[in-house]
């Protein structure tokens, strides 16, 4: 129970976790020393504390969250200067059905290395990708990293989203500030399944999903969350994170086709 401005009330499902009860008393206090994210007492109710970062390059200002000992972007990576990062030229896009503007990227866009990785083993030099100085392309065990802060698989699903749904049995919807939007992103299709299967092209429909585009990228719009890790395990193959629509309510790590095209999410270098 918490003593308040109108008495006794039950400890809410943020006071509890972090053991810091928010009050009128502590209006604006900023909570830094919990084990979740940082959080600010407003109008009684903690609120994720969230910093704001100036990516120098294209002086985009990002939202970055404290996530147990990991400082995450708090939203995906909007990054298209092909100019000046020739590996993005042809590898990256925005999604025809997407009008919320998500940038998309193979995983050697997003990694900021030849195309020629598509198709063979990369020996990571570097994990910095096309994100700003001082961050990077998470690896596999980094993704791992937060799903185990969270609770594992199942929680993270429902706490990392601010979309989908939640029950009793978890805590609010985006807990941790870390906001999973709805970004599917595309699989690349082979021109001869694109023939054999008739996939429609984006250029010749007004529909606003399942479409393909001049490069192979297919478009769908179901509902979910996925990002590239810096992990590749074979020549074709790297390592994404899902967070599904639908079907298996947790977090999914698995494997997809490196030409393949989805959001970047970056984590700040260990100070």
């Amino acid at each position: 129970y918490v003593y308040d401005i109108d008495g006794y009330r039950f400890a809410s499902n943020r006071e509890a976790p972090i053991n810091q009860v928010c009050t009128s008393s502590i209006e604006n206090f900023i909570n830094t020393k919990s084990d979740t994210s940082d959080y600010i007492c407003k109008q009684r109710e903690w609120t994720v504390y969230k910093k704001q970062f100036l990516d120098s390059r294209d002086n985009q200002v990002y939202s970055t969250v404290r996530i147990g000992k990991q400082i995450w972007m708090a939203e995906d990576l909007n990054f298209a200067d092909s100019i000046n990062y020739e590996n993005l030229k042809g590898a990256s896009w925005i999604a025809p059905q997407d009008h919320c503007n998500n940038r998309y990227y193979t995983w050697t866009a997003a990694m900021n290395i030849s195309q020629d990785f598509c198709n063979k083993k990369y020996a990571i030099n570097s994990r910095q990708g096309i994100c700003p100085d001082g961050w990077h392309i998470p690896s596999e065990g980094e993704w791992n990293e937060l799903i185990s802060f969270v609770g594992g698989d199942e929680k993270a699903y429902y706490t990392l989203k601010d979309f989908g749904n939640t029950t009793e049995d978890y805590p609010p919807k985006d807990m941790y500030g870390f906001n999973a939007i709805i970004n599917e992103g595309g699989l690349y299709i082979d021109a001869e399944e694109r023939d054999v299967n008739s996939y429609i092209n984006c250029s010749s429909t007004n529909q606003h999903s399942y479409c393909f585009n001049d490069d192979g990228i297919y478009f769908y719009e179901v509902g979910g969350s996925s990002w590239w890790s810096s992990s590749d395990i074979s020549e074709n193959y790297a390592i994404k994170i899902n967070l599904p629509y639908c079907c298996e309510t947790k977090a999914i790590i698995s494997k997809e086709y490196k030409k393949s095209a989805f959001a970047v999410r970056c984590v700040k270098d260990e100070e």
